[in-house]
């Protein structure tokens, strides 16, 4: 998770919105709006909410992982399994955006 968080940090990934998605695409939260709701609280003492530090990530992490009763390994491993993915998709939908936006200045 921690390789995968960094990652994330250094694309400049590491938001609140993407954090989000990441727990919802590791089935740690559902994807409804009162999860999201739930879990966007945990970072709501965020200084920057386009650039959350792996120590606040961790410490939400820890929460949910109480609520859910789960292990913190529980959820580390949940996430280290789905956190190339949500990195790969990220890369990709910015290759979209780059891809749009150079044939509209054309």
């Amino acid at each position: 998770m921690d390789e995968a968080f960094e990652k994330l940090k250094q694309d400049g990934k590491n938001t609140v919105d993407n954090l989000v998605k990441w727990l919802q695409d590791s089935k740690l939260i559902e994807t409804s709006k009162e999860a999201e709701t739930k879990v966007r609280k945990f970072f709501d003492g965020v200084k920057d909410a386009k650039n959350v530090e792996l120590a606040k990530f961790k410490e939400a992490v820890t929460k949910l992982a109480e609520e859910k009763k789960k292990t913190l390994d529980e959820a580390n491993k949940m996430l280290s399994e789905t956190g190339p993915q949500i990195l790969n998709a990220l890369q990709a939908g910015m290759q979209a955006v780059q891809g749009a936006l150079g044939q509209s200045s054309k």
